[in-house]
C-alpha cells in the first residue's frame, strides 16, 4: 500500500472519530452524558492512535514546514 493511499484511508476516519469526540465533549455540556460515556475515552484513543499514524504518513512534510529540513533528492545520473 502507498503513502497516499493509507492517507486516502486514514484521513477520513481520523475526521470521523474527530467529529465523534466532538459531539461527545458538546453533549456533556448539554447534559446528555451516555453519548460521552460510551464514546468519549475509546474514541479518544483510537483518534490518538490514527492521528499518530497520520503524523508518521506526513513526516517530510513536517519536517520541511516546520524545520526547514528539504527532502534529499536523488542525484540525476549523466548520460
Amino acid at each position: 500500500m502507498t503513502k497516499q493511499t493509507a492517507l486516502k484511508i486514514l484521513n477520513p476516519i481520523l475526521f470521523l472519530l474527530f467529529m465523534v469526540q466532538a459531539s461527545s465533549a458538546i453533549g456533556v455540556k448539554l447534559g446528555s452524558y451516555a453519548l460521552f460515556r460510551l464514546a468519549h475515552k475509546p474514541v479518544g484513543f483510537a483518534l490518538i492512535a490514527i492521528g499518530l499514524a497520520h503524523l508518521i504518513l506526513n513526516w517530510s512534510w513536517v519536517k520541511t514546514a516546520l524545520f526547514g529540513i528539504k527532502p534529499k533528492r536523488p542525484v540525476a545520473k549523466a548520460v
